[in-house]
C-alpha cells in the first residue's frame, strides 16, 4: 500500500494525504516480445478483485534482467482493454497481461501517478454539480438544526456542546486559500480569472485596502459589513465593490467597513472553499499591512504572487522581503504556492532563465522545503483575457489551477469532506440521545429509592478500608516472613564458610564478606520489591471488585444508564499510578554503599543498605581464625541492620501504594454517589407532563432523524474520493 504524502509547513516531516493506492509487484524472467512488451499471467480471480477495490491498484512488472519496472492500472480502461482483446476472459483460469515499453514506472512519471490517484474515484462517485455543495450543506445544517432541538429538549450537556460544535462546522465548512503578495503584483487579476468575473478593482496604483472573501453561493451577491450599522447589499462587480475596498475611495477605511463578503456560482468554491483577496504585504499603511497579516495567518492555503516582468530587463531579483514574506506565512499554511505573474512582459526565451534563477535564489535562502510545488510562471491577464473572451485562446492559468485543486481536493480540505464528517458525526450522536430519553422516560425511581441506592452503595463501599489493611497486613506478614528466611540463609551459609577455614587458614577479608553480603542482601532486597508490586496490584484489584459491585445495583445501572460521564462501569481495567522515584530519606542515604548499583525503584533502599554495610566493615579485624567469632558477630550486626533498613524500605513502600489505591477508590466511589446525589434531587417530584410530552416526541422523532442522517451520509459519498 502506497500513501500519497505533501511536505507541512508546520512540520519538518511530510503528513499523510489519505490519498492510497495498491501496488502489485510481479517478477518474471522472461524475455520481451518482439514488440517490446513484457507480460505476465495473472488470475482472474485477482484481476476481478483489484477491479473491485475501494482504491486505485497498480499492477507492476519487474524485469530481473534489466531491472526495469513497467506498470498498468487495474481501472475500468484496462478491463474494456482486455475485453476488446480476449472476449468472455472473466470465465478464464488466468489472462496474460501486456506492458509496454511506454509503461515504464520512473521517477519522471511521479506526477501523472498522483494526479491519477487524485483524480480516481471507485464505482458511483461522481464530481459535484454546480450549487449541489449548498443544497448539500442546507441539508446538513437542517439535520444539526433537528438534533440541536433534540439536545435543548434532552437537557445534557455531552450531548449539547458536539451539537453546537457541528453547526459551526456545516455554518464554516469552507477551505479558506489567501492571494497574496507586494503591492502591484496582479493579484487581483489573478483572483479575478480564478473565479471567472470581475470581482476584484483593478488598477495601475494599489487599490485592494481590505480582505475580499469570495465564497460560494446560488447566485452572485455582495455584501458590505460594517464596524457598526447593518450590512448593505452592493452589486457583486468590481465597480460595486471598489468604493469600499480600494484605498482611492475609502483611505484608511473612513467607512468604517469590516468585511466584504462576495457569493458566486464558481464550479470550483462549490466544493466548500473560499478565496480571499488581500492587500499586499508591504503596504505602505499599517493597518492594512496589520489587516493582510491576519488574514494571511488565518489561511489554509497561500498563493504569493511576485510580479516577475522587470526580469525582461534584469530589475527583478528575489529580495529580501519576499523572502521574509515566504518564511512567515509559510509558517502558518498548509500550503503556499508561489506564482509568477506578468509573464506577458517577458519574451519566451526570459522565462526558463527566469525560473532557474528563481529556484537558485529558493535553494540559496533554504526555502525550497517550505515550497514543495516548483514555481508557476503566467500571466494573469491572459488568463483572464482566455477564460472571458469567447473562443479557444489557450489558458495559461489551467495548469496552476490543475495542482491547486489536486492539493485541496487529494487532502481531503475541502467542505465536502466537512460536510460527510458532520453528517456521520450527527448519526453517530442520535443513538446517544435515544438511549438518554429512554433512560429518562423509564425512570421509576423516586428520590427515597436513588437516596437508599447511594446509601447501599456507600455502605458496601464502607467495607474497602478494613479489607485492604487486611490485604496489606497479609502481605506484610508473608513479606517478613522471606525476609527473615533470606536472612537467615544468607547468615548460615557465611557462618559455615567462616567456621570451615582450618587453624592457621586465611579468613575471608572484609571486603570479600561486604561482597557477599551485598550480593545476596540486593537479591533479597529484589525479590523483597517484587513481591510488593504483586500485592499492591492484587490490593488494587480488590479494591476496583469492591466499587464495582457496591455501585452495580439493578437501580444505580438503570438510573445511570452508560454510567457517569468519564467513569466506565468496568473499574477492573482502571490502573493506580505508583511512582517509579522514590523521593524519600532513603534516598539521601544511599549515598554511602553500592553507589550505582541499578536496582529501580528499589535504588534508593539498596543505598542505605549497602551505605551502612560499607562503613560497618571498613574497621573489621580479619588477620587468623582466632577472630572468627568476632568476624561472624560484625556480619551478623551488619546483616541484622541492613534487613531492618530493607523492611522499613518496603513497609513504607507497601503502606505508600495502599494508601494510594485507597484514595484512587475513594474518587472513584465519590462520583458514582455525587451523581446519584445529583439525580435524586432531579427526581425528588414526578415527571412534569409538559415534560413528557416533549421527551415522547423528541423520542418518536429519533428513529426519522438517524435514518435522514444516514442517508445523508450515503448521499456525501457518492461525492467524496
Amino acid at each position: 500500500m502506497v500513501e500519497l504524502t505533501y511536505s507541512s509547513q508546520r512540520s519538518p516531516r511530510y503528513v499523510a494525504s489519505g490519498k492510497k493506492f495498491s501496488a502489485q509487484i510481479k517478477s518474471r524472467s522472461a524475455a520481451a516480445s518482439r514488440s517490446g512488451n513484457l507480460s505476465v499471467a495473472v488470475e482472474v480471480g485477482k484481476i476481478l478483485y483489484w477491479l473491485s477495490c475501494s482504491e486505485p491498484v497498480m499492477l507492476v512488472r519487474h524485469d530481473p534482467a534489466s531491472d526495469e519496472l513497467r506498470f498498468v492500472w487495474m481501472d475500468d480502461g484496462f478491463a474494456a482493454a482486455l475485453t476488446n482483446r480476449r472476449p468472455g476472459w472473466q470465465t478464464a483460469r488466468t489472462v496474460t497481461v501486456q506492458f509496454r515499453p511506454g509503461d515504464r514506472l520512473v521517477p519522471e512519471r511521479q506526477a501523472e501517478i498522483q494526479g491519477y490517484v487524485l483524480r480516481w474515484r471507485p464505482a458511483g462517485r461522481q464530481p459535484i454539480a454546480p450549487e449541489q455543495f449548498f443544497v448539500l450543506r442546507q441539508q446538513v445544517g437542517e439535520l444539526t438544526r433537528r438534533l440541536a432541538s433534540v439536545a435543548d429538549v434532552v437537557g445534557v450537556a455531552t450531548l449539547s456542546a458536539p451539537v453546537a460544535e457541528l453547526a459551526n462546522r456545516v455554518a464554516l465548512a469552507a477551505y479558506t486559500i489567501a492571494i497574496t503578495g507586494p503591492s502591484r503584483a496582479g493579484k487581483s487579476t489573478l483572483i479575478n480569472a480564478l473565479v471567472r468575473r470581475e470581482i476584484s478593482p483593478v488598477n495601475v496604483l494599489p487599490t485592494t485596502g481590505l480582505p475580499v472573501v469570495i465564497v460560494g453561493g446560488p447566485t452572485p451577491s455582495a455584501t458590505v459589513k460594517f464596524k457598526a450599522g447593518a450590512p448593505r447589499a452592493v452589486d457583486p462587480t468590481a465597480a460595486g465593490l471598489a468604493p469600499y475596498v480600494t484605498q482611492q475611495e475609502n483611505a484608511r477605511n473612513v467607512k468604517g467597513v469590516q468585511l466584504v463578503e462576495v457569493t458566486l456560482p464558481d464550479p470550483g468554491l462549490m466544493n466548500g472553499v473560499s478565496f480571499v483577496d488581500i492587500p499586499g504585504l508591504d503596504d505602505a499603511d499599517p493597518a492594512i499591512g496589520a489587516a493582510a497579516g491576519l488574514v494571511v495567518a488565518a489561511a489554509n492555503a497561500i498563493v504569493y504572487v511576485i510580479d516577475a516582468s522587470p526580469f525582461e530587463n534584469g530589475g527583478f531579483s528575489l529580495n529580501v522581503h519576499h523572502v521574509g514574506d515566504l518564511r512567515r506565512i509559510s509558517a502558518s499554511a498548509d500550503r503556499v504556492f508561489l506564482l509568477l505573474n506578468k509573464a506577458d512582459g517577458l519574451s519566451p526565451e526570459k522565462h526558463r532563465p527566469l525560473l532557474d534563477y528563481v529556484n537558485g535564489e529558493l535553494q540559496r535562502f533554504d526555502l525550497q522545503s517550505s515550497l514543495p510545488n516548483a514555481p508557476h510562471l503566467l500571466s494573469a491577464r491572459e488568463a483572464w483575457a482566455a477564460r472571458t473572451t469567447v473562443g479557444a485562446l489557450p489558458d495559461p492559468l489551467a495548469p496552476f489551477e490543475s495542482e491547486l485543486w489536486g492539493f485541496i481536493l487529494g487532502n481531503n480540505k475541502a467542505g465536502i469532506y466537512l460536510l460527510r464528517a458532520a453528517a456521520d458525526e450527527v448519526a453517530r450522536r442520535i443513538p446517544d440521545a435515544v438511549r438518554v430519553v429512554d433512560v429518562e422516560l423509564g425512570q421509576a425511581q423516586t428520590r427515597a429509592d436513588l437516596e437508599a441506592a447511594r446509601a447501599t452503595g456507600l455502605g458496601r463501599y464502607a467495607r474497602l478500608a478494613p479489607g485492604l489493611a487486611r490485604l496489606r497486613d497479609e502481605a506484610w506478614w508473608a513479606l517478613d516472613r522471606q525476609l527473615a528466611t533470606s536472612k537467615s540463609a544468607i547468615l548460615a551459609y557465611l557462618v559455615k564458610a567462616i567456621e570451615a577455614v582450618p587453624a592457621g587458614g586465611q579468613l575471608p577479608s572484609p571486603d570479600q564478606v561486604r561482597v557477599y553480603l551485598e550480593t545476596y542482601t540486593a537479591a533479597a532486597l529484589k525479590e523483597g520489591g517484587t513481591n510488593v508490586s504483586n500485592s499492591l496490584a492484587r490490593i488494587h484489584q480488590s479494591a476496583a471488585r469492591t466499587v464495582e459491585e457496591a455501585f452495580s445495583q439493578p437501580t444505580v445501572q438503570q438510573t445511570l444508564g452508560m454510567g457517569p460521564p468519564g467513569v466506565p462501569i468496568d473499574l477492573s481495567s482502571a490502573s493506580v499510578p505508583i511512582p517509579e522515584d522514590l523521593s524519600s530519606p532513603i534516598m539521601a542515604a544511599a549515598v554511602g554503599g553500592l553507589a550505582g548499583l541499578a536496582l529501580g525503584p528499589l535504588g534508593a533502599i539498596a543505598g542505605a543498605v549497602f551505605g551502612f554495610l560499607a562503613g560497618l566493615f571498613m574497621s573489621a579485624e580479619t588477620r587468623h581464625r582466632r577472630r572468627a567469632s568476632a568476624l561472624t558477630d560484625h556480619s551478623t550486626a551488619a546483616l541484622d541492620q541492613a534487613f531492618t533498613e530493607i523492611r522499613n524500605g518496603l513497609w513504607r513502600l507497601l503502606s505508600q501504594g495502599a494508601d494510594r489505591v485507597k484514595r484512587w477508590a475513594d474518587d472513584r466511589a465519590n462520583v458514582f454517589a455525587t451523581d446519584l446525589q445529583r439525580r435524586a434531587a432531579l427526581a425528588g417530584s414526578p415527571m412534569a407532563p409538559e415534560r413528557q410530552r416533549a421527551l415522547v416526541a423528541v423520542r418518536a422523532e429519533l428513529p426519522t432523524l438517524l435514518a435522514a442522517a444516514r442517508a445523508q451520509v450515503t448521499e456525501l459519498e457518492r461525492y467524496v474520493f
